[in-house]
């Protein structure tokens, strides 16, 4: 559904599209996405993984030049919603689907022309982490972490983090950081392969 709203300070009207897990809203020629499951850690369920190959496309067109993805609350995205997969009737065929319209958002964000910002503004795990390097600029702010996760539910990466990251921070690097789960925190890091890990990303220009 959309909407319009006119705004007072710069007499601009802003393009709202109503999602029940996120919101999409343009202005001008800017692009904002909020994943807003707060009380969930903004999980990815069934319905938030299709909104957002829905809103992904809807920003892919001449007139957007700039999309920002964040997070509503203190999570920008803590993965798939865990809890959901355990109770869905076909377990496997569920988060089939779940990871297919992830994908589908993910190649979207990838091609289109606008400039895609991530502003990470909590614990980014798991296919969060993998949408939050999907962004051409990540913005990490101090609340700001980074991991892996998959290992920890006995799972393989998805949401195209195996693609980009070896080709952001080398083959290497990236076998450093993924099996271990290593986690990244805010601008400080813990043992030294975390420590690695996040000094290749920032190595690459892919935090701020």
């Amino acid at each position: 559904m959309r909407v319009n709203r006119q705004s007072g300070l710069a007499d601009k009207v802003q393009d709202v599209t109503e999602y029940q897990t996120i919101t999409l809203e343009q202005s001008g020629p800017i692009a904002r996405i909020t994943l807003n499951r707060p009380d969930a850690a903004n999980g990815m369920n069934n319905t938030m993984t299709r909104e957002l190959a829905d809103a992904a496309a809807l920003c892919d067109t001449d007139r957007t030049k700039v999309v920002l993805l964040t997070g509503s609350g203190r999570f920008f995205c803590a993965g798939g919603d865990l809890k959901s997969f355990a109770t869905a009737p076909s377990r496997g065929r569920h988060i089939k689907g779940v990871a297919d319209e992830l994908h589908r958002a993910i190649s979207t964000f990838a091609r289109m022309d606008a400039l895609l910002i991530t502003a990470v503004n909590g614990t980014a795990a798991g296919a969060g982490f993998s949408l939050a390097v999907t962004g051409d600029l990540i913005l990490a702010a101090q609340s700001a972490s980074f991991t892996m996760a998959y290992t920890k539910v006995g799972l393989s990466p998805d949401g195209s983090s195996s693609y980009f990251l070896p080709r952001l921070i080398g083959i290497a690097k990236t076998k450093e950081g993924l099996p271990v789960g290593a986690q990244i925190v805010g601008p400080m890091f813990g043992d030294r392969t975390t420590l690695a890990f996040a000094q290749a990303l920032q190595a690459a220009g892919l935090t701020v």
